[in-house]
């Protein structure tokens, strides 16, 4: 677990409620809370305390061993924190950027990424969190993510969010930190600002071009036949060859019955620029949106549309580069011929008939593997008959 020091009277530090800044759909789940209501402007994350499964004893090892606060605890109550000297190998890979401090940083940062006076007190470029797709009701959560910045040659681990403008659902900024206790960046934040004169889609309006699309549309009703439903996973957020990335799981669970049904991941959503992807697996929706090139490494700069800023404290106006960001992907060279069609339409048309019996027969005796065969002889029908046309 992690531990704070916290102040709400340091000099010249702007104020925020710990309850409101950590608040967001994760909080809503039974077991996990959001800190208390307390107003701060100081907040370290001094401490890493661990409890053994075994006898239930706690240890708490300083983190943070500049803070003063901390020192002086430690001064008043000597040995119960021991020294970050202490703190093993082992247990160091299992250490991480903590969630809240990081919520409350970037609750910060929605206004102080601007460094010009009249800006800031006119609100003119002030960001906020967007909404979580799956519940609008409440902030989109954070998620700890491996991903590849621009400019950088390796995956991290990092701790990720987004950020609109306010009243407006397109992406205004992406940030990220380092979460890996053992890298040499741990701690560093990392924020893309995207051109103010490009419209790139939030997470809100991607989530909405999903349900609006038809061949999504047409598939999620086919997965929602009889007793069972969808359910969309973590909308998430990646930067990938000079745009952004979104990726969404959708699970189909079985309603009602005696028996403990769980859901079952069938099919994955990808979206990039105006491309949306929706099959069984990562790979397969991917290929869809990039044309079959999916993961296939390019020459092009890929800093050229999202400004990388690596101290918040110095964000200026981008330079806007050529190109816009989320822009469409360049189709492959050569035409993707059509399947080819192995019978003619009525052949088709039974092998759909016959697939959607076997469906409903497989969900309602809960065998969601037979389902899941069943629904991709259906497309691969569908497809047929659409070649046909």
């Amino acid at each position: 677990m992690d531990g704070y020091t916290t102040l709400n009277s340091y000099p010249y530090s702007h104020r925020v409620s710990m309850e409101e800044a950590t608040t967001d759909t994760r909080t809503a789940i039974p077991g996990v809370v959001a800190q208390p209501r307390d107003h701060i402007n100081y907040i370290r994350n001094s401490v890493k305390a661990v409890v053994d499964a075994y006898d239930g004893s706690i240890r708490m090892y300083a983190w943070d061993e500049s803070d003063p606060v901390l020192q002086a605890w430690m001064d008043a109550f000597p040995g119960t924190v021991k020294p970050r000297s202490e703190i093993s190998d082992e247990l160091e890979a299992h250490l991480r950027y903590p969630q809240d401090l990081y919520k409350i940083q970037r609750e910060v940062l929605s206004s102080y990424h601007v460094t010009d006076a009249s800006t800031y007190y006119e609100g003119q470029d002030r960001w906020v969190v967007p909404d979580d797709p799956t519940d609008p009701t409440a902030a989109q959560p954070v998620y700890y993510q491996s991903i590849q910045m621009p400019g950088s040659n390796d995956a991290v681990f990092s701790l990720t969010t987004t950020f609109t403008p306010v009243a407006r659902e397109n992406l205004a900024g992406f940030m990220a930190v380092t979460a890996d206790a053992r890298s040499d960046s741990y701690g560093e934040i990392r924020i893309l600002r995207l051109p103010g004169d490009t419209q790139i889609d939030g997470p809100g309006q991607v989530a909405n071009q999903f349900e609006a699309d038809p061949t999504v549309a047409q598939q999620l009703s086919l997965l929602r036949a009889g007793d069972a439903q969808t359910l969309t996973g973590n909308l998430l957020t990646l930067p990938v060859g000079g745009g952004l990335l979104y990726v969404q799981p959708v699970y189909v669970q079985r309603a009602g019955g005696t028996a403990a049904t769980f859901p079952v991941l069938q099919r994955v959503l990808v979206s990039f620029g105006q491309s949306i992807g929706f099959a069984p697996t990562l790979q397969e929706a991917l290929d869809q949106v990039f044309g079959g090139e999916a993961g296939i490494e390019t020459e092009e700069d890929p800093d050229r549309i999202i400004d990388v800023v690596e101290d918040p404290d110095a964000i200026e106006d981008p330079d806007v580069a050529e190109g816009e960001a989320g822009e469409e992907p360049t189709p492959p060279a050569e035409e993707t011929p059509a399947p080819p069609t192995t019978g003619q339409p009525q052949d088709a048309i039974e092998a759909a008939q016959q697939a959607f019996q076997d469906a409903q027969t497989a969900q309602r005796n809960g065998d969601w593997a037979a389902y899941g065969e069943a629904l991709e002889r259906l497309e691969a029908a569908l497809n047929e008959l659409a070649a046909e046309q």
